[in-house]
């Protein structure tokens, strides 16, 4: 196995890209408002929180909130096909969340 300068790259731009906007959330909360922080997709599937807070890509205060969830967003379609009140809690969550 070998690793070149095109792996090092690619990790060093997902590295500045999670790690940037997990502290934007932070700061635009005071990161006192902030419950959690989901990590989806491909990348949250194998994603290791303790891992990923040791090499930089998280910061340290976002360790106890942060979770990778794997396939949200067809996590999400199922509950819906499955669940009728799952579209409420879905129009529900749509109302409260806010752009920072």
């Amino acid at each position: 196995m070998y690793i070149t300068q095109k792996d090092i790259r690619a990790y060093q731009l997902a590295k500045s890209a999670v790690r940037t906007g997990i502290e934007y959330l932070l700061d635009g909360t005071g990161g006192t408002d902030l419950e959690s922080v989901d990590i989806a997709g491909s990348f949250g599937t194998a994603l290791r929180v303790r891992s990923a807070a040791q090499i930089g890509l998280l910061p340290p205060q976002a360790v106890p909130i942060t979770r990778a969830v794997g396939n949200a967003a067809g996590t999400g379609a199922a509950m819906l096909l499955l669940d009728a009140s799952a579209l409420q809690r879905a129009h529900d969550l749509a109302a409260c969340a806010h752009t920072i």
